[in-house]
């Protein structure tokens, strides 16, 4: 297991792995008998900036190994300040798209099959402004950080699906923003005899799963279930749609049978209508 976050000293993804830490322009080291605690390697991977302030890692307590790459040395700052993974690596994939040396000294060969999933919430078309002059240029400020992460996202995703569907690699894209339909009228219907439309999500309820927060406070069962359905049909539905171009040890059965369906009864659809119509918010107070 690799955790990612991103070293603001050095402006690349610090990983997080069982034999140590680092990343290839501070170098990498073993835990040298101070290892942390998974909970803080998650938390250095989702400090989101600016909600969260950076988690700081003492470089005295490790032995670096320098530059991977020949690059000069960067100065022997006390603490290494770690954000977000996604600052530098949205989709979390660099690693496993070439060989990469890893802190423990293992090297990660390119993945066969990659299957990416993207938890980011839908971009805003809409922008805030103000008379008060502070309060403009910071909406200002905000709103430029998320075009310019929207187009990190937009940048890696192409390369990534370009890569698929020329047949440089095999693996499938599932996003919090996509849906079954995206797959194609012909092969959409075929889909929905095999797997019927009361296991879809219903459309009025998938729009509120698409617009879930994406911070950090606790989510309710219901919300834990929505998210995880979600991702659990569209990755069996594109399995399905794409298993002609797959390697035999990827592909899926041709009528696909898993038991872990929903059947969206009145019931379950008037919950989930009920429960999600507040999960936009970016806090809820409970």
């Amino acid at each position: 297991m690799v955790l990612n976050a991103t070293s603001l000293h050095s402006i690349r993804s610090w990983r997080f792995t069982r034999g140590g830490l680092g990343d290839s322009r501070i170098g990498y080291s073993g835990w040298n008998g101070r290892p942390i605690p998974l909970a803080l390697a998650v938390c250095a991977s989702a400090s989101f900036p600016p909600v969260f302030p950076p988690l700081r890692i003492r470089r005295g307590h490790y032995t670096f190994s320098g530059p991977s790459y020949g690059e000069p040395p960067l100065p022997d700052f006390d603490f290494v300040p770690l954000t977000d993974g996604g600052v530098y690596d949205n989709s979390g994939m660099e690693a496993l798209f070439k060989p990469t040396l890893l802190p423990d000294g293992t090297q990660v060969e390119q993945a066969q099959f990659l299957l990416v999933s993207d938890g980011g919430s839908l971009p805003r078309y809409d922008f805030r402004s103000s008379g008060l002059p502070a309060m403009t240029e910071g909406l200002l400020l905000y709103r430029a950080d998320q075009i310019a992460r929207e187009q990190v996202t937009a940048i890696r995703t192409r390369w990534l699906m370009e890569q698929i569907t020329t047949g440089r690699r095999q693996g499938l894209l599932v996003s919090l923003r996509s849906a079954l339909d995206r797959i194609g009228g012909t092969e959409f219907e075929e889909y929905g005899r095999l797997v019927p439309s009361i296991n879809h999500i219903p459309a009025p309820v998938l729009a509120k799963v698409r617009a879930i927060r994406t911070s950090l406070d606790r989510f309710t069962d219901i919300e834990c279930n929505a998210l995880m359905y979600h991702a659990y049909l569209m990755t069996d539905c594109f399995l399905w749609r794409y298993r002609s171009t797959m390697n035999e040890e990827y592909k899926v059965p041709s009528v696909p049978t898993p038991d872990w369906r929903f059947e969206f009864s009145s019931e379950r659809i008037a919950q989930w209508h009920a429960e999600l119509a507040k999960s936009a918010k970016v806090f809820r107070v409970r």
